[in-house]
């Protein structure tokens, strides 16, 4: 199959967006309502189905929900400096490159992360066809990320974390339950009814808010120079360790094999990026998937016991007590 190859270039208007998604042949309307720029884009024929909405929240802010499948092989390749511009991204379908290849049935969902990352390392949108693509960004300025950083990390050198020399992938975390349930609720609107705008505007000033709330619970962002492929192969350990929760924990060495580097670098790059050590990340997993079992009233103790490989329930309930403040039979009263 061929590939079709465009270079675009963000900037603080809507119109690099128009640009590329005409050149892509879909269709594209620009409107301004009550002084707000908004760009629709739509196709429904050979190149694809589905659409997009780029609105300028602000001079400084942009949000970008695109929902859509794509029919044949392209290619996008942003040619931005970087620390331009900055993006929080929300991906439900894919990671932070639009790469593939993670499993898409572990029991936890696989890839669906928020990212903040400078925008000119997210620089290829190579999507797989017929494959869904359902995807959130909220693009900053410069000056907008400074100010936020600014307003959180007030005990932090704001020059080391906007040194790009030092970071690449700023924050990487699990998308929370509140935010995952907001985009997918967007799914249910059709993008070309009036109002939409309305819609999306709340939408990611919400997330902006849950953001802004997680990024004041890290005690620090990272500072890392950390690779594309290094976060993608880190997350492929992450969904291992998710799908293989019922047994015993991986082990560093194996997980530095699957994430192809030395079990030392795999170790420190995965406490950075998630902020837990591996192991302490699959036991808090573990615990939680516990819970879900032991909610449905179909499931035993001793089942959740035997399937996620405890020696007895002793062990178990000890470790389900210290995580979770009480007991595996008052699971109910755990307050979410």
């Amino acid at each position: 199959m061929e590939e079709d190859y465009y270079v675009f270039k963000i900037d603080q208007s809507i119109d690099w967006y128009g640009k590329l998604y005409r050149e892509l042949g879909f269709e594209t309307q620009t409107t301004q309502i009550n002084g707000q720029n908004i760009l629709f884009t739509k196709a429904d024929g050979d190149i694809g189905r589905g659409g997009a909405c780029l609105l300028q929240l602000s001079h400084d802010i942009l949000g970008l929900y695109l929902n859509v499948i794509y029919n044949k092989n392209i290619k996008a390749n942003m040619v931005n400096q970087l620390g331009e511009f900055f993006v929080i991204n929300y991906s439900i379908s894919d990671a932070i490159n639009f790469e593939r290849g993670l499993s898409e049935d572990s029991k936890e969902g696989s890839s669906r992360l928020v990212t903040l990352t400078d925008a000119a390392l997210i620089n290829n949108f190579s999507p797989t066809p017929f494959t869904p693509i359902k995807v959130l960004r909220i693009i900053m300025s410069r000056d907008f990320a400074v100010n936020l950083a600014e307003n959180i990390f007030v005990d932090f050198d704001i020059n080391k974390l906007f040194n790009t020399n030092l970071n690449t992938v700023f924050l990487q975390y699990e998308m929370d339950e509140k935010s995952e349930k907001i985009i997918s609720d967007l799914s249910q609107y059709n993008i070309y009814e009036p109002g939409f705008h309305i819609y999306l505007t709340s939408v990611c000033y919400n997330l902006l808010a849950i953001f802004q709330d997680v990024l004041k619970s890290r005690r620090k962002p990272i500072l890392s120079k950390l690779s594309k492929e290094d976060v993608i192969m880190i997350e492929k350990s992450r969904v291992h360790m998710i799908e293989n929760l019922e047994g015993k924990f991986p082990g560093i060495t194996n997980l530095g094999l699957i994430s192809c580097m030395s079990s030392s670098k795999f170790k420190i790059l995965f406490t950075k990026i998630y902020g837990l050590a591996p192991q302490k990340y699959y036991i808090n997993k573990k615990m939680e998937y516990a819970k879900k079992m032991l909610l449905n009233e179909d499931t035993s103790i001793s089942i959740v016991v035997f399937k996620l490989g405890y020696q007895n329930a002793s062990a178990f309930t000890r470790q389900f007590k210290k995580y979770f403040g009480v007991l595996p039979k008052d699971v109910k009263n755990i307050i979410v």
